[in-house]
């Protein structure tokens, strides 16, 4: 039987040393602050920005650009204790199960770049989402694609797809939910919100090099059903009876 604790020992684990932006990180997190600036443009007004999974907060800071806001969530206290010395108005939640600890309709955006595959409910989180967003807020996530061309390639040969188990285990990784991209819209549909823009960070035969050659992040941008990491924008829709 899988432990309560299993979790909170894995993203310790697995989160716990100092982050660090190596090229493959960069290449996933560069579109995001891109989308945060972009609503920031929009709005002509600094943004309330939530990031959901903030670990010591290292990449929260990069949404404070333009004089956002920054607020963070995540499962290890320690982390949020380094998320609150870097400036980022941080708390503990198990967002797996548990409501966000926010008021309705706080936050501009919500980011959540390396969550929902870890989550048994991400229906129940979107909703969350959705509740914390004000009217047309964005949220912004970043998944795994099981459909990338190095899944692909590894499912031809009788291997699993990158980044799962059939454990569904943590300490395999702890991936527990698998998305394509048509997954993902229609996960974000069925939840009212309206998919505005999708990408990926980079298309390789081999991703721990990718990076390294300028056309795999350009085909990211290209043919994001066959990058590494699925990413998305979707924009808080109105309910269909005109409530929010």
């Amino acid at each position: 039987m899988r432990k309560a604790t299993d979790s909170l020992e894995f993203h310790r684990a697995r989160y716990g040393g100092e982050y660090a932006f190596d090229e493959l990180r960069w290449a996933r997190i560069r579109p995001c602050v891109r989308m945060v600036g972009a609503e920031r443009r929009r709005l002509g007004r600094p943004l309330a920005v939530l990031d959901v999974g903030c670990g010591d907060g290292t990449a929260s800071t990069l949404f404070s650009e333009g004089g956002n806001r920054v607020f963070g969530v995540d499962l290890v206290a320690e982390f949020v204790a380094k998320a609150i010395d870097k400036g980022i108005e941080a708390h503990v939640a198990d967002v797996s199960k548990d409501p966000l600890p926010f008021a309705d309709a706080t936050f501009d955006a919500v980011y959540a770049g390396a969550l929902i595959e870890h989550l048994y409910d991400p229906e129940f989180f979107l909703g969350e989402c959705r509740r914390v967003l004000k009217e047309g807020g964005i949220v912004i996530l970043g998944t795994p694609n099981v459909a990338s061309l190095t899944s692909r390639l590894r499912m031809l040969f009788g291997r699993s797809p990158k980044f799962y188990s059939p454990a569904l285990s943590w300490r395999f990784g702890g991936h527990i939910r698998l998305f394509t991209l048509p997954w993902l819209k229609r996960l974000l549909a069925d939840n009212r919100f309206a998919v505005e823009e999708v990408t990926s960070n980079v298309v390789s035969f081999i991703p721990a090099e990718s990076t390294r050659r300028p056309w795999s992040v350009a085909l990211g941008k290209l043919l994001p059903t066959l990058g590494e990491v699925l990413i998305v924008k979707g924009r808080k829709r109105r309910a269909d009876n005109g409530g929010a």
